[in-house]
């Protein structure tokens, strides 16, 4: 799964040098900001990322569109929490903006 999707990121060169790549620019596409957010991310990068996804064709974008989320490493370790019948809540990373998780552990003194 990783090196289909690394083969299909490797076409956003041939995107950046596309008729709808180029039209986006002249439309304001670098007017919006590349500050990035919690999730790291900017409302640049999400457009583009939006842009280089309908430019794909569609079996390659259905497959990108799956494939997001969490990681395999990731996948198993909700799966384990399942299988051990242990409850979690999901949340989105911008769901935790503001969030301030404190370390726990001893103080030295």
């Amino acid at each position: 799964e990783h090196m289909r999707r690394e083969q299909i990121f490797s076409k956003k060169i041939e995107f950046e040098k596309s008729d709808a790549f180029q039209s986006a620019l002249q439309e304001g596409l670098q007017h919006l900001s590349k500050e990035k957010g919690p999730d790291a991310s900017s409302p640049y990068s999400r457009e583009l990322h939006r842009l280089f996804l309908a430019w794909l064709p569609d079996e390659e974008r259905h497959f990108l569109e799956e494939s997001e989320g969490l990681g395999n490493s990731q996948k198993a370790e909700v799966a384990w929490l399942e299988r051990q019948g242990y409850h979690y809540v999901e949340k989105e990373v911008h769901e935790l903006r503001g969030s301030s998780p404190k370390a726990i552990g001893r103080q030295s003194q």
